[in-house]
């Protein structure tokens, strides 16, 4: 069974009062879980922008990400301009892939509503790593929010590519959020077989596809700002109350841990223990409490747990980025080398951002904090290491 740990900022806190504090919950795979094999579905832009170099690259792409493939993986390529079809159904490493041609507009939408559609009839199973890769210029109308959010609800996650010199990363990006996945800058060939090393990688490694963090909110209580550690929103349409919520989260993958920071807002501290949340992930439950005290001596003296705020400063930190907002990712980075000086875990989270911090290259910023992930030793790392 996977691990559930569930914490405040502080878990003694001073009864008869409202509270307002920082929490994490930090989910860790099963170590005897097997990886699973890959299921990959290529989302190919093969509009009119892309002609030359850019149906080049997705060509050359195909056929190198089909050589990559093992046994036990699998295949199937949608491709759209103004309009998506199935391209090719499921095939394997050894099967004749048509050719492909580039012509007429760009309709995303149009690409997510056919990737749906063949989710439907081919997602949904706990026994392999679903995996999209939408490859494009980023020039082209929006898909609906709604529908890209909805792909981690057939089991998998999309990663989006941004290939080309003049790439448009922004919509890229923001739909790999939506999806749960990561965008990779990756202008020319080389670059894509660079990204596709670490793309395989990371689907090679997958333990829980696309899965879901269960929250039952007691009565009182709401959480707000939840996020991955890589800035991902879990909940971006605001707070989450009492009640039952379900989230869905990026892959957890071999040898990493999924952190979910968050904001909470309890009415009334009870003495004694108050039930903040029950947690479920992967069959797995756990109960989040907080002790309510009127004692001083016990409230000061309760230990405070440094991986939730450093779980919570960086993944603000990397959602500052996201956002464009500089100031506030620097003075984040500033306060986590601050906290180095005796959290060693915050020297490792202002080490990876700094190398981004202040970089105007939004592609290479996309991509730097999309890897940035926990391992099982509660170090802030890269995927790519």
């Amino acid at each position: 069974m996977p691990r559930i740990s569930a914490n405040l900022t502080k878990n003694v806190v001073e009864a008869n009062t409202n509270l307002v504090s920082n929490g994490m919950i930090a989910l860790a795979p099963d170590e005897n879980a097997s990886t699973l094999p890959l299921d990959l579905v290529m989302v190919l832009d093969v509009s009119g922008s892309m002609s030359g170099t850019g149906i080049q690259v997705v060509i050359d792409s195909v056929l190198y990400i089909q050589s990559m493939m093992s046994t036990n993986d699998r295949l199937a390529i949608i491709t759209f301009n103004h309009d998506a079809q199935v391209h090719s159904n499921w095939v394997g490493k050894n099967d004749t892939i048509s050719a492909l041609n580039a012509s007429g507009g760009t309709d995303f939408g149009a690409a997510i509503d056919c990737l749906l559609n063949f989710l439907g009839q081919n997602g949904s199973d706990s026994t392999r790593a679903g995996i999209a890769l939408f490859m494009s210029d980023g020039h082209g109308g929006s898909a609906s929010d709604d529908d890209v959010a909805s792909i981690p609800e057939f089991g998998y996650t999309m990663h989006c590519l941004g290939v080309t010199n003049g790439a448009n990363p922004d919509l890229l990006e923001q739909m790999a959020e939506l999806a749960r996945g990561r965008y990779f800058d990756a202008p020319g060939f080389d670059d894509v077989k660079q990204k596709f090393t670490n793309l395989f990688n990371y689907g090679k490694t997958t333990i829980y596809s696309a899965p879901v963090l269960n929250l039952d909110i007691a009565s009182g209580v709401e959480i707000s700002e939840v996020m991955e550690v890589n800035g991902t929103a879990l909940a971006p349409s605001g707070s989450l109350g009492p009640g039952k919520h379900s989230l869905a989260l990026c892959n957890v993958t071999q040898g990493n841990v999924s952190q979910v920071s968050f904001k909470i807002k309890v009415d009334n501290i009870s003495l004694g223990e108050n039930k903040l949340m029950d947690i479920t992930f992967m069959g797995n439950t756990e109960t989040m409490t907080v002790k309510g005290s009127k004692v001083d001596t016990e409230i000061l003296g309760a230990n405070t747990n440094h991986a939730v705020t450093v779980s919570k400063t960086t993944a603000k930190a990397t959602r500052a980025l996201k956002d464009g907002d500089n100031d506030t990712a620097t003075r984040l980075v500033t306060k986590l080398t601050t906290m180095g000086e005796t959290v060693p875990a915050a020297t490792s989270s202002a080490t990876i951002l700094s190398t981004v911090t202040g970089t105007t290259d939004k592609g290479q910023i996309h991509e730097a904090i999309g890897t940035i992930t926990v391992n099982t030793k509660g170090e802030t790392i890269t995927r790519d290491d």
